[in-house]
This record gives C-alpha cells, sequence and structure tokens, in this order.
C-alpha cells in the first residue's frame, strides 16, 4: 500500500464528510484528490470518471477517519465556474418568479376557493382568473431567458404562507405552462410563437382543474374507503360542471379540466380515471338535470359536445398533449406539497416517483417534456438520471411483448429520458392493481444477465425503447443493492446467470 514517509504527514488534513462535498463528487462523477489514512497510507486514488462504487468505498472510510494533503486543498474547494449547461443543454440560474408577485398570485388563488366555497363560479371569478393567467404568462414570456431560467416555484410558496390547495393550484399552473412553453417552442422553428391564446387555456384549465374540492369532503389520509374512493373520482367533473355553464370559460378549457385525470390513450391498460363509460353516463345525468332549470343552455351546449368528442373519440394531439401536461404537472404540485400523511418531497425525488410510475399513465414524449424542458429548472438546475445510475428500459417487440431490460447509463446528450445505454439483462415487472394498476417494483429472481453488454443509443429515432423505471438506492434500496451485487459478481442464489 502507498504510503506518505517522514514529515510529510504532518501535511495532512482530516477530511469533512459534508453533505453538500460529497453531493459535488456526485456531481461531477469524479473524486478529485487522493485519499488516506492518519498513518499516510493511500485508501482510494483521485479518479475522473468515478462510479458510483468509487464513492461507496470511500464513504466506508468514514469512521476510521480519512485524510488529504494540504497541497490538494485547493482541487478539492476549488470554486467551480457556473455551469452554463448540463448534458449539452443550456441553463441559466436566473430565476423565473419574482416572490412577492407569486405569493401574491397564491394568495388570489386561496381568496377564489373559500368564495366557491359559498357561492358559485360566476362572471366576476372569470375576470378575476383571466387576469391572474395573463399576468402570469406575461412575465414569464417577458424574460429574455424564458426557456432556460429556473422556475423557482417552491422556494416561493415555501414560504408564502397559503393553504393546500392554493399552493397547489400556484404550483401546477406554473409547472403546466413551462412545459407548453418550452416543449412547443423547442419542437421546430415553425412553432416558436405557440398561439397565446392555447397557452392561457392550458393555464386557466391547470388553475381551475381541482376546484371541485370546495364541493365535496376529501380525505386527509392515505388510506382511503371505496366510498371515500368514489366521492374522490368525481371532482374532476365537479370541477367541469362549476364553470360548464360560464359562456366566458372556452370549451377547450372545460374539455381540459373534464379530462385531467385521463392524460394517455396507449396501449395497455390505463391507470387513469374516469373511464369513458363513466363519464358518459355522469354527463348525461346532469344534461337531463339542467335542460329542467332556467339559464342553464350553456352548460346543456357544453356537455352535448363533451359526450360527443367521447364517444367519437374527438381529442386532437394538442388537447391530448395539454391533458398530460396538466397531469403531470397536477403530480408534481401535489408530491411537492406537505400532506397529513407525508412530508413535502423535495423536486428531485418528486420527478424520480414520477417517473417510475409513469408506465401505465404517460407517454415517452410527455416524460420527455416534463424532465428535459422543465426537470432542470425545478431542480436547481440538477439532473435526475446520471451516467453510472441504473434503469429500466422497457420496449415492445412485434408480438406486442413488452420486454424490460436493465441498463446501465453509459452517457447523457441533451435529453436525461433519452441517454446511451448499457444493456444489463432482462427482468420481469410485478404488477398491482389497488385503485389503479401500476408497476410496483420488479422481481430480482428474474434477472437474467447479459454478457453481450449490448449499448443502445435512446437519441436514435428509431429505436424503440423507453426508460421507464429509476433503480434508486433511495426509492427501492433492496432492488438497487440485489442488482449491484450481481453485476460485480457476488450474485445472489435467487437471480439467473
Amino acid at each position: 500500500m502507498a504510503k506518505i514517509e517522514g514529515k510529510k504527514r504532518e501535511d495532512l488534513i482530516k477530511f469533512d464528510f459534508t453533505q453538500e462535498i460529497i453531493d459535488s463528487f456526485h456531481d461531477n462523477q469524479a473524486i478529485p484528490v487522493d485519499f488516506y489514512n492518519k498513518d499516510g497510507q493511500i485508501l482510494i486514488h483521485k479518479k475522473e470518471e468515478a462510479k458510483p462504487e468509487d464513492f461507496t468505498k470511500l464513504l466506508k472510510f468514514e469512521f476510521q477517519g480519512v485524510y488529504y494533503k494540504k497541497s490538494d486543498e485547493d482541487k478539492l474547494f476549488k470554486q467551480e465556474k457556473v455551469p452554463t449547461s448540463v448534458y449539452g443543454k443550456a441553463i441559466s440560474f436566473t430565476k423565473l418568479l419574482d416572490p412577492e408577485k407569486a405569493k401574491e398570485q397564491a394568495r388570489a388563488a386561496e381568496d377564489l376557493l373559500a368564495d366557491l366555497k359559498k357561492t358559485s363560479f360566476n362572471s366576476n371569478h372569470v375576470r378575476s382568473v383571466q387576469k391572474n393567467m395573463d399576468s402570469m404568462l406575461t412575465d414569464f414570456t417577458d424574460n429574455p431567458e424564458f426557456e432556460n431560467v429556473l422556475i423557482n416555484i417552491l422556494d416561493v410558496l415555501s414560504g408564502a404562507g397559503v393553504s393546500k390547495q392554493s399552493e397547489l393550484m400556484t404550483k401546477r399552473t406554473v409547472v403546466a405552462m413551462g412545459m407548453k412553453i418550452r416543449s412547443r417552442k423547442a419542437v421546430s422553428k415553425a412553432d416558436e410563437k405557440v398561439g397565446k391564446k392555447e397557452q392561457l387555456n392550458l393555464m386557466t384549465a391547470s388553475y381551475l382543474a381541482d376546484v371541485g374540492y370546495t364541493k365535496i369532503n376529501a380525505a386527509d389520509s392515505p388510506s382511503i374507503t371505496s366510498e371515500q374512493y368514489e366521492v374522490i373520482k368525481t371532482h374532476p367533473i365537479i370541477s367541469y360542471l362549476m364553470i360548464a355553464n360560464s359562456p366566458e370559460i372556452d370549451h377547450a378549457v372545460k374539455k381540459l379540466v373534464l379530462n385531467h385525470h385521463r392524460p394517455h390513450r396507449g396501449g395497455g391498460v390505463n391507470n387513469n380515471f374516469p373511464t369513458d363509460q363513466f363519464l358518459i353516463k355522469k354527463l348525461h345525468a346532469f344534461k337531463q338535470k339542467y335542460e329542467s332549470e332556467l339559464n342553464r343552455e350553456v352548460a346543456v351546449q357544453d356537455i352535448e359536445k363533451q359526450i360527443h368528442d367521447i364517444i367519437n373519440q374527438n381529442h386532437s394531439s394538442m388537447v391530448e398533449e395539454d391533458i398530460a401536461y396538466l397531469s403531470l404537472a397536477s403530480e408534481y404540485a401535489s408530491l411537492t406539497t406537505e400532506q397529513p400523511w407525508r412530508d413535502a418531497k423535495d423536486s428531485i425525488t418528486a420527478l424520480k416517483i414520477i417517473l417510475n410510475n409513469c408506465f401505465f399513465s404517460y407517454s415517452d414524449k410527455n416524460i420527455r417534456d416534463l424532465f428535459d424542458y422543465v426537470g432542470l429548472s425545478l431542480s436547481n438546475n440538477k439532473a435526475v438520471v446520471k451516467k453510472n445510475d441504473l434503469i429500466v428500459a422497457a420496449s415492445w417487440d412485434s408480438a406486442k411483448k413488452i420486454h424490460f431490460e436493465i441498463c446501465r447509463v453509459q452517457d447523457i446528450d441533451r435529453f436525461q429520458t433519452k441517454p446511451l445505454l448499457e444493456r444489463l439483462g432482462t427482468i420481469k415487472p410485478i404488477f398491482q392493481k389497488e385503485y389503479k394498476f401500476q408497476l410496483k417494483d420488479f422481481d430480482i429472481k428474474t434477472f437474467q444477465l447479459d454478457k453481450r453488454r449490448a449499448v443502445y443509443n435512446l437519441m436514435n429515432a428509431v429505436d424503440p425503447r423507453r426508460v421507464v423505471y429509476l433503480v434508486d438506492p433511495d426509492l427501492n434500496p433492496r432492488l438497487h443493492d440485489d442488482l449491484e451485487k450481481v453485476l460485480i459478481g457476488k450474485n445472489p442464489s435467487t437471480a439467473s446467470t
């Protein structure tokens, strides 16, 4: 073992394992200096292309004491230049939202919710909402760096002191707006100027999607009865009915509110609700009720349109996309908001959970728009998917059979959800249905090692694979640890080779 001789041992300084420094090692994927024990024996060499097991090895020495040379202090604690890109994607550390103005908008949302508990949705509410949405959109698009600035909504609302529902409304609107504007601008130069009306429609729908909760008693618990679930399941319909008779609200807004829990019509079982049959039955009943009431003509006409569109699957690709944006923004807002049964998740953890629950709910493009156009900006420019991460990719063969592959991320060019992958093997999923279908976990007993280690670049447009799961050591430590043991040759007896 290499060793520092003589007086040079006196130049050793004990290393303090702060979370900030360890995070910087992970972010830079490097161990910047040699580390020693107190006797000057080297424990681990500096490494430019460090892997997760290198960091694990370093942390194992923490309790016995880890030291570095005084002459390396600048390398260890040097001030890094502020990056201008992450994985080749431009970023900015300018903050989008003015804290006071954003808090004012959140308080306006709280006032609206309080008023709707006592009265019906009316023209004054419409004007207030439209003014608020127009102000938000203008602030966003007037920023010269709007494509890359930090969307600092979590920081702003952490000290706003507003109700949970107001916090959810504001977050959902800002995140949906970010996806709509940035993903459309990035599609092609010809689409740089998306109609302001489309943007405002999505923002308005995001703002009003859950106003139905003002009319029902929702359970503040993760465990709910089937009866409580049936009530919660109706909240998109209730929200829709609250605005259906407003002539000032566009039909497109009403459609988004009604369908915001139905984001993906891909192959297989859809895990979102309500179903077509459930919706049509409910809408018919309200149409018949309103036909016998005065001044309900606008609502009756809109309900007829909604039923027609559902029966004929008359949703444009833009509408389907906006429904997905609204649903994704709702999930992100919920996960990052404190609930009675759990603390709020940080942004990166929330994004990881959404990715791991995406299989039944969202298309590949939906997830890409969240991660690759607003994900960095929501997480202080820190990536969620990183080099050397273990992920699961899913693909469909010509017989429509689904294959799940364990892969190691080799590199990321521009999009986190389109990395360069090394295929390590195949594994079978564990599906679960409670109220929804979920990809719950993977069965380590079914893992089959692929010794060929084929490499796939998901940036290749014809590659059928999509990332559907991040094997995260915090979210699923058992699977992560078992897979790492298999891959370094300490195969659990349950895994196949």
